[in-house]
């Protein structure tokens, strides 16, 4: 009979009393054996953080409050038990499952539709923020979306293919979201549109991406200009003056005629491109005036003296003039 503190052995066949169980030291003293049911869960639980394949074997067989009859060195057990190392284990399997989880969730978020304000810098369509032109050596840009004819041709595409993934893009104003694509792709996606004769012939198509691609330029140089000189030389401008930029810019490119839509989209693409760093106003005859962030009251202050300066020397040479006349 097994007194309290020792543990009913549950006949199974023995191993060789010569061999350690979970032999994992230079021990060679004699081999011991379960002394109560708490040392066989201690040790099975350090088996199965270990998934010691000899002892997990065993445990399959063996009922509750019942412990094997397993021999091993007093050395060996206290390595394999040891809760610093398991611990460690414990630590690294954890580590592992949630890299696994992270790799799973960037890869479905690769794959789902973008929920913020602004979509990434990628081509909607192929999901890349680069690729190389068909039969060049040359890697093609990506284009972001500046016309709203651009995303109703592609929202109309993609109501017709039935595209899930792309109807979710375009739920979201592209032009606002900024979204992105490449020329090609975008030709490609709506190629069967064209076909149809719902849009243009091939010679417009090829023409509204001309256009496309020389206000893309365009806007291009225009943010440059505000960034280095506007920015750089802190100063209120007229929201004419910058599109008169943007006009010219894209006569120098071929387009004789810009379209209205172009001009009126100013504002809306420079707030999406500079947001709170361009402050945009309109003066009390509703013609918009804008001035970067960095510049200060003083500065402003000075502008307004100079100009007040300027006027009253304009009003002097003024009446002067008047009054060499009166005098002829």
């Amino acid at each position: 009979m097994a007194t309290g503190e020792q543990a009913s052995f549950y006949p199974i066949p023995k191993r060789p009393r010569g061999e350690c169980i979970i032999h994992c030291s230079d021990d060679t003293d004699k081999l011991v054996s379960l002394q109560s049911v708490d040392s066989w869960r201690t040790l099975l639980r350090a088996a199965q953080i270990r998934n010691h394949a000899p002892v997990l074997k065993l445990a399959k067989d063996i009922p509750e409050g019942q412990t094997p009859a397993i021999y091993y060195h007093r050395k060996c057990r206290c390595i394999f038990t040891m809760k610093k190392i398991l611990d460690g284990l414990l630590a690294k399997e954890k580590k592992s499952c949630v890299s696994a989880e992270e790799k799973e969730s960037k890869r479905v978020a690769r794959h789902a539709p973008s929920t913020s304000r602004t979509y990434d810098a990628e081509c909607i369509f192929c999901q890349k923020n680069s690729k190389y032109s068909k039969r060049q050596n040359t890697r093609e840009v990506l284009v972001q979306c500046r016309e709203l004819r651009a995303d109703a041709k592609i929202r109309s595409a993609a109501t017709k293919k039935m595209d899930s993934r792309i109807l979710a893009i375009v739920s979201t104003d592209l032009v606002a979201a900024e979204g992105h694509y490449h020329r090609s792709c975008y030709r490609l996606y709506t190629k069967e549109e064209v076909s149809k004769g719902e849009v243009a012939s091939n010679e417009d198509d090829d023409a509204a991406a001309q256009y496309e691609a020389a206000v893309n330029k365009a806007y291009d140089e225009l943010f440059l200009f505000i960034r280095m000189e506007l920015f750089g030389n802190p100063q209120v401008m007229t929201m004419t003056d910058l599109s008169s930029r943007l006009v010219a810019s894209m006569n120098s490119q071929g387009i004789a005629q810009v379209k209205e839509s172009t001009k009126t989209h100013i504002r809306r693409n420079l707030e999406s491109e500079f947001a709170g760093a361009l402050q945009i106003f309109p003066d009390e005859k509703g013609e918009f005036l804008l001035y970067p962030d960095n510049l200060s009251m003083r500065e402003l202050a000075k502008e307004n003296q100079s100009l007040k300066r300027e006027l009253q020397t304009l009003k002097s040479v003024g009446a002067q003039y008047l009054d060499g006349e009166d005098q002829l």
